[in-house]
């Protein structure tokens, strides 16, 4: 792949390259499930390597070859390493195509309804985690850049990232729907009060709306949000959502921060030498000086422990949750 890569970066050598690849890739994604293990895979991380920074006949010659069968595995794939990897190509063909991907196939129409139900089955709630890992990056390519397509489909987007997160058994995914949730915050400026209605207007987890749960989700995995750019996006789209005076911000609780006990046990003690003096105790926590006896029962948190010691956290307002991350927002 680095091979392939250098020759592609060079000048004047990316197009003599598709020219060659495609005719060996198009047969291989057309027939996925005749294919030995991994050549399938294998194939969309090189189409979706000479997608990135390409010009746009390289992106229109493999779309012409390659987007049908891509579809075709996100819809009908059971291998997650090819859902994988056939979301990051779709999701390259969208940021590098843009509003002229649509026209190629000849029907803007279908090729659309293409882009939306390989999207359909990827947050499918039934669909194990790790084949919807990079769905997050796909749908902030389809919003970012066919925003006036994606507009009429905000709700319905909405109520399947909330389904897709709650049946999520990877923090790393569960993260990427919630920049989803962030750069949808930033799109609705300077509406962002809409925003929040329309959340609260959809169902979201037991009695509560999509509102109330993704809001409770948001602030418990803030702090487990990785990248420089994602922690800018979260963070400045939660000052946001601050910003807005929304009603909903105070009437909302959510998780506020972990209650810290610490168990001691008591110990008899006899006879202890400190220095040149021996020292004569009864039973009990003894300082002297920086000197104590003591001993935590706290140990290491197995699993076990954990089911008979639950951890207890205190229960807040979504606002001011969102002012004590004050240390991570961003000033405006």
């Amino acid at each position: 792949m680095e091979f392939n890569k250098a020759i592609k970066n060079a000048p004047g050598c990316i197009q003599p390259l598709v020219s060659r690849v495609v005719p060996y890739v198009g047969p291989i994604l057309s027939q996925p499930k005749q294919q030995p293990d991994g050549l399938v895979a294998g194939s969309l991380d090189l189409v979706t390597m000479l997608l990135k920074n390409a010009p746009g006949p390289v992106i229109k010659a493999l779309y012409d070859v390659c987007f049908n069968p891509i579809i075709q595995i996100v819809l009908q794939s059971d291998d997650h390493s090819e859902m994988q990897n056939a979301t990051e190509c779709l999701a390259a063909f969208v940021c590098g195509g843009k509003n002229e991907l649509l026209a190629w196939g000849g029907d803007p129409g279908f090729t659309m309804r293409s882009l939306l139900d390989a999207l359909s089955r990827l947050l499918d709630p039934v669909l194990e985690s790790s084949g919807s890992f990079f769905v997050g990056n796909y749908i902030l390519q389809l919003i970012l850049n066919l925003p006036s397509q994606m507009e009429q489909h905000i709700q319905d987007l909405v109520s399947a990232l909330v389904r897709r997160m709650q049946s999520c058994e990877i923090s790393g995914l569960k993260n990427s729907l919630l920049l989803v949730f962030a750069r949808l915050v930033h799109m609705s400026v300077p509406n962002v009060s809409h925003f929040i209605d329309m959340l609260v207007s959809i169902p979201g987890y037991g009695d509560r709306n999509s509102f109330d749960y993704v809001m409770s989700e948001w602030v418990k995995q803030q702090g487990e949000v990785q990248g420089s750019y994602q922690i800018k996006v979260t963070t400045s789209a939660l000052a946001l959502l601050l910003s807005s005076r929304h009603e909903e911000l105070t009437k909302n609780f959510v998780q506020g921060h972990l209650v810290q006990v610490l168990f001691v046990s008591v110990v008899s003690i006899t006879r202890y030498r400190y220095g040149g003096d021996v020292l004569t105790t009864g039973f009990g926590i003894h300082f002297l000086g920086t000197a104590r006896w003591a001993r935590s029962t706290a140990g290491i948190r197995t699993r076990s422990k954990a089911k008979s010691t639950p951890e207890q956290w205190t229960v807040m307002p979504l606002n001011a949750k969102v002012l004590s991350l004050s240390h991570v927002l961003p000033v405006s």
